[in-house]
């Protein structure tokens, strides 16, 4: 196991951090997966914390599952309770722990991840708008429209969404953030060279 976490704080606040930033509601037995995964928080301590951030108003239940099971969000006084004391934890295992549970959740049988595709052609100039949505559940994640030269190009795209809305998702916040690691390694961007 790694660098264990076990102040109530600490483990709070690496809950908080790991559901806001896969930014969708999760069961118990899933959060608990995930926090395995990353291996700092042991099931025990895990199992004390989770009531108590529910009982604190840290975390409600939003809903439930197709298999009947609670599922999980973080509510703005969970928010707000991790930003206000992120400072005192590190920074590097929130993050080093945010790209295993991506990349669990990348892998698992149940994203919860669907895809709507429009293709509209521009009249003009002959070209074709591909317009994606990806939903992460009932919460739209990405909205994004790219230009491209011919039909064919436009159609691939669309298929290609529609079968891995997953890569596609991880792919564009790996590009956004920067961070070419995002889902499979921890290591920083390297910065460009700014010597002329």
């Amino acid at each position: 196991m790694k660098t264990p976490i076990s102040k109530l704080n600490d483990i709070n606040i690496f809950i908080l951090h790991l559901i806001h930033r896969i930014n969708r509601p999760m069961t118990y037995v899933e959060l608990n997966e995930i926090v395995e995964v990353t291996e700092h928080v042991k099931y025990i301590d895990f199992a004390e914390a989770f009531p108590q951030m529910i009982e604190n108003g840290y975390l409600d239940p939003v809903g439930k599952n197709l298999e009947d099971d609670e599922m999980y969000f973080v509510t703005k006084k969970g928010i707000q309770y991790g930003e206000d004391i992120k400072s005192e934890f590190r920074e590097a295992i929130l993050r080093e722990s945010t790209v295993a549970a991506l990349r669990f959740i990348r892998f698992s049988k149940d994203k919860g991840l669907t895809c709507d595709c429009e293709i509209h052609r521009n009249e003009e100039d002959k070209t074709y708008d591909v317009t994606f949505v990806i939903r992460n559940y009932d919460r739209e994640t990405l909205r994004t429209t790219i230009n491209v030269e011919s039909e064919f190009q436009a159609r691939q795209m669309a298929r290609n969404c529609y079968a891995n809305p997953d890569v596609i998702l991880s792919g564009m916040t790996s590009l956004l953030s920067g961070d070419i690691n995002y889902i499979w390694g921890t290591q920083e961007p390297k910065k460009k060279d700014e010597t002329p």
